[in-house]
């Protein structure tokens, strides 16, 4: 014997299931439900989502379109890197947070540094629960590591290769 039940399951409407639970018929919602747009989510000069985010991607869809006003390159010894302002300043007394505002509105940077690491550096700031287990385990990479967040003036970061450096057993940090 069948059951009517209209209980909507993603796209999906459940217009059919028989006494055991089992589906028997699924009905696709109409198609201009799933056409919604809104400006409220696009970057301007670029066409509009085909779609309106639920709450748990909206805050993370906010940081993504606020971030489009922010984007900085850094030129990092011939090797770009892109990144955010807002990234920059998680560390408000270092170098990195200081270039946007010592030559504002050029979109692009350089720095005359080995970009070996850098990348280590950006996420270091792009990542607020990044740790020494993040941090390679050789002695001399730690060095370089150590000696680049000393030049970018980057205290934390110092802390952790550190406790990197200890934990390993290297005496000399």
């Amino acid at each position: 014997m069948k059951g009517i039940r209209n209980k909507t399951v993603g796209e999906r409407t459940i217009n059919e299931v028989d006494k055991k639970g089992k589906i028997l018929s699924l009905k696709r919602k109409p198609e201009e439900s799933m056409e919604t747009t809104s400006d409220e989510y696009c970057v301007p000069g670029l066409p509009g989502p085909d779609y309106i985010p639920k709450n748990k991607t909206r805050a993370k869809l906010e940081r993504i379109c606020h971030i489009q006003n922010q984007k900085i390159t850094l030129n990092v010894g011939g090797k770009r890197f892109d990144t955010s302002i807002s990234t920059l300043n998680v560390e408000p007394g270092s170098i990195l947070a200081k270039i946007p505002q010592c030559f504002p509105g050029r979109p692009e940077y350089f720095i005359d540094r080995n970009p070996c690491h850098f990348d280590v550096i950006l996420d270091f700031l792009r990542n607020p629960i990044f740790s020494s287990n993040n941090l390679p385990t050789d002695r001399e990479v730690l060095h370089q590591i150590y000696d680049e967040a000393s030049y970018y003036g980057l205290p934390d970061l110092l802390r952790l290769v550190k406790k990197k450096a200890k934990f390993l057993g290297f005496p000399d940090f």
